[in-house]
């Protein structure tokens, strides 16, 4: 209790914020771990002590740092222009992931993979396809460093500063 305390004061004091597990069920989502950002990746490497160490593309730190980025843009821009999107995560039991889901009332949720890479391919898209199915009607997006827009199966592969436009129409 006194660990989540601390927590919740980082919260409330804007260091950071919690990103809740996905679950349909209140009770099992209250089960769940939520994810701890801190509110700057700069702050956060300080504290980790990788501060000195370089950042180069296609590392596994890479794209960590870059997956946080975006979400820490998503809750920014929410925030800013009060969109009221409700953010959550999906993770099973095997380890299969969604980076990302965003839900706003009765709209379909969009789903979203967050990749570092400046090319996706099909394969970097079956833990979205297989996860995605359980999601009817939902929207399939994979913000990544990508030059362009294209499309593989119903999946939406999309420049990320264009991905956040089309969430967040009055960013500049």
């Amino acid at each position: 209790k006194s660990v989540e305390r601390y927590y919740q004061i980082l919260e409330d004091t804007l260091v950071g914020f919690s990103l809740p597990a996905y679950s349909r069920s209140v009770r099992k989502q209250q089960a769940m771990k939520p994810k701890f950002y801190l509110f700057d990746l700069g702050i956060k490497r300080s504290l980790e002590g990788t501060i000195d160490i370089p950042v180069k593309t296609q590392t596994s730190l890479y794209g960590q740092l870059f997956e946080e980025f975006i979400i820490l843009e998503c809750f920014r821009l929410n925030d800013y222009f009060e969109t009221d999107y409700r953010f959550s995560y999906l993770m099973t039991k095997d380890g299969a992931e969604i980076d990302l889901i965003i839900e706003k009332g009765k709209s379909p949720p969009i789903l979203i993979e967050i990749k570092s890479k400046s090319e996706v391919f099909s394969e970097d898209l079956r833990h979205l396809k297989n996860l995605g199915n359980a999601f009817s009607n939902s929207k399939k997006w994979v913000l990544a460093q990508t030059p362009n827009k294209k499309t593989i199966d119903d999946i939406m592969i999309v420049p990320w500063q264009e991905g956040l436009r089309e969430l967040w129409p009055n960013l500049a």
